[in-house]
């Protein structure tokens, strides 16, 4: 490999004179192009870690839910077994009275 061509690749490099050139129109460019894909890779991450702690929430909801769903229909069980028993008692008590 050509010495030169290894430093023309460069943004700043020393010329066959010895003279340091820089490359401004190329740097620029490069530049804003990596902080863009920076930027862009850390907005993803971002929305990554949105999505982890939104899922997290759920998690920890859902055994509330269904924690609370198992009591409402224990609580239910006693009601109906109360109204169911307080319909026969009227209904004896209708009987006792016609007789």
């Amino acid at each position: 490999m050509d010495s030169r061509t290894d430093l023309r690749r460069l943004p700043i490099h020393v010329a066959t004179a010895g003279i340091t050139v820089f490359d401004g129109a190329n740097t620029s460019p490069t530049t804003i192009n990596s902080k863009r894909r920076g930027q862009t890779k850390q907005v993803e991450q971002y929305k990554i870690q949105l999505q982890q702690c939104q899922n997290m929430l759920q998690n920890t909801a859902a055994p509330a839910a269904y924690i609370w769903n198992q009591t409402d229909q224990t609580i239910s069980k006693p009601i109906t077994a109360q109204d169911t028993l307080s319909n026969h008692s009227a209904a004896i008590a209708l009987r006792q009275a016609a007789v």
